[in-house]
């Protein structure tokens, strides 16, 4: 695992262990995509010290985008995500979760 991609990978497992939460990561299989950084980021990193209670760690999740239409990108170019685009739940479902946590 060398460059760029391993330096990413190594990101998000730190970030994960730092906000101590998993970090579920979304990357489309796009047509002209690059499938090894595909294989890298989709997928779930948990922190590297999950505590007895892993059960009640909270999971974030984020989408790798381009900020280009998929028909703009011909397929002798390879598709790459430029941004990242959290996904939050819907706030009425957030109170659920909430709650079910409580009880």
């Amino acid at each position: 695992m060398t460059g760029p991609n391993a330096v990413l990978t190594l990101c998000l497992h730190s970030l994960s262990t730092i906000i101590n939460m998993r970090i579920r990561s979304v990357y489309p299989n796009v047509p002209g995509g690059n499938d090894d950084l595909r294989k890298r980021l989709d997928r779930i990193f948990s922190p590297l010290d999950i505590q007895s209670n892993a059960a009640i760690i909270s999971t974030i999740t984020i989408l790798w985008t381009n900020t280009k239409p998929i028909s703009s990108h011909s397929t002798s170019s390879m598709w790459m995500p430029d941004c990242v685009i959290p996904l939050l739940l819907k706030p009425d479902v957030c109170k659920q979760v909430i709650v079910d946590k409580i009880l």
